[in-house]
């Protein structure tokens, strides 16, 4: 079982950057109260990744983080400092 909490911000943002998106979808679906609990340590792993992966994407011409950027590391290591 993996257990963590986001900050309403942090759900928002996913929800509205991302609505049709199935791993971020089926993430936002185990939320009760801003807790998420998952039994699937894979969907956790993927999403943790893809977080990685998106936040880079979202940079600037420049490399520099732009705020979605900065968003999605903060909700990365939010979850990371929680379920480590």
């Amino acid at each position: 079982m993996i257990k963590f909490k986001l900050k309403k911000e942090h759900i928002e943002f996913l929800k509205k950057t991302y609505p049709d998106n199935k791993l971020i979808q089926r993430v936002l679906s185990f939320e009760k109260e801003e807790i998420f609990e998952m039994d699937d340590e894979n969907t956790y792993i993927d999403f943790m990744d893809y977080l990685d992966d998106e936040s880079v994407a979202w940079m600037d011409e420049n490399y520099d983080a732009t705020p979605q950027t900065i968003m999605l590391e903060s909700i990365r290591d939010d979850i990371f400092c929680q379920t480590n």
